[in-house]
């Protein structure tokens, strides 16, 4: 179920995603670069039955912080991008408790023949 997460109730969310221990997270920015500029605009984070849409740059800190625990794993597809995004918003020399495990990476070193390794390429090649 996808859930637009307003505001005002970004708390009754951050209590449910605190107690999961698999998630998917991506970030969604204004481009490529934060040193020129580019910062984030939402944040996705997945359990595998819920989706949850936050667009409310405020709640980012608390979303990242309620799923940055050490039993957490964050399942991110080219995390040196999102996590260098993240860190847009998070207080300086933040480190992420969660393992992470990049999706890109595991792609890259299961299907090496393939030409890409987007989200959608790798949609169309598992399924």
């Amino acid at each position: 179920m996808n859930h637009h997460v307003p505001r005002d109730q970004a708390h009754l969310f951050l209590k449910v995603l605190s107690s999961k221990n698999h998630v998917a997270v991506d970030t969604e920015t204004t481009g490529l670069y934060s040193y020129l500029g580019d910062r984030p605009f939402s944040l996705q984070v997945s359990d595998g039955v819920n989706h949850y849409f936050f667009d409310d740059i405020c709640a980012f800190k608390d979303v990242i912080e309620a799923i940055d625990r050490p039993e957490c794993t964050w399942y991110v597809h080219n995390a040196k991008f999102d996590l260098h995004m993240i860190n847009t918003f998070m207080p300086d020399g933040w480190m992420p408790a969660a393992q992470i495990w990049d999706t890109l990476v595991m792609a890259k070193l299961q299907y090496n023949q393939h030409q890409s390794y987007s989200l959608d390429a790798a949609e169309r090649e598992l399924a």
